[in-house]
């Protein structure tokens, strides 16, 4: 085994150590129905992901067949005796997915931060939506059936006029119209 495939194997091992203790307590299967563990079950949760939630990350792809890569590359170097593939870049590559998951600042805990955020957002709308519906309502009920200021001169007089015409009609209806007339004459 050449130097650099030896740093590779060995980062890769504690790369996938570390993706085991990330899905330590889940149970994840391949094609052919056996668990996986470590870094395939990181590709296979990318894999999974929604098409909406990759869309936002355009390198998704990019770290997707990085890390297909890299596996491929373990594979090679832990089973073939012959000299792999293994290149400078694709220990530079290792290292820096290292270092994200490191931060948790990989693919993954950047889609799960986002996919939350989008979570409280939604929740945030939702209860403005309600809070506006509710202040709406209030404003109809308020403008319906408390009349304003300077309704309130109007609606009085109008009651007044009306209250008098009744009267008026009432006791036409009730005298005779002759009486009512000397009266007012006489």
């Amino acid at each position: 085994m050449l130097d650099i495939e030896n740093e590779f194997f060995t980062l890769y091992k504690s790369v996938d150590a570390i993706c085991r203790d990330m899905f330590h307590s889940e149970h994840h299967y391949n094609e052919k129905k056996e668990e996986i563990f470590g870094l395939s079950v990181y590709i296979r949760t990318m894999e999974n992901e929604s098409y909406y939630t990759r869309a936002h990350f355009p390198d998704w792809d990019e770290q997707y067949k990085m890390l297909k890569r890299l596996r491929w590359l373990r594979s090679q170097i832990a089973h073939n005796v012959e000299v792999s593939e293994c290149s400078e870049s694709d220990l530079e590559d290792l290292k820096r997915f290292y270092n994200q998951i490191m931060t948790q600042n990989d693919i993954l805990a950047n889609a799960y931060r986002w996919k939350k955020q989008q979570t409280e957002c939604k929740k945030t709308s939702t209860k403005a939506i309600q809070n506006e519906g509710t202040r709406q309502i209030t404003n109809q009920i308020n403008t319906n059936y408390i009349p304003e200021n300077n309704d309130k001169g109007k609606s009085i007089w109008l009651w007044i006029l009306g209250i008098t015409a009744v009267i008026l009609i009432v006791i036409f209806i009730v005298c005779n119209w002759s009486s009512i007339t000397k009266f007012f004459l006489y």
